[in-house]
């Protein structure tokens, strides 16, 4: 079962692991949602290993949550970009 708890505008942006020889090891992805620490329910709340989707310029992102960081000006979500 997926539900949404975030549909709208938000900053997705690259956060990559390279190797000592330039290689990229990893690939995660941030999210900077306008969600608000106290906007967060226990029902809709973000977890690691949660499913990820956004759409950027006419191709979609999926992924895997691999952390949460609510705070009083907003939310980032740091996941693990899944190339398929």
């Amino acid at each position: 079962m997926s539900k949404t708890v975030y549909d709208g505008e938000c900053r997705a942006f690259n956060r990559d692991t390279v190797s000592d020889n330039g290689d990229v090891v990893t690939s995660y992805r941030k999210l900077a949602l306008p969600l608000k620490q106290d906007e967060w329910t226990e029902e809709n709340v973000v977890k690691a290993g949660d499913r990820v989707e956004v759409q950027k310029f006419g191709f979609i992102e999926r992924g895997v949550v691999v952390d949460i960081y609510p705070t009083n000006l907003g939310t980032h979500i740091i996941w693990k970009y899944a190339r398929n």
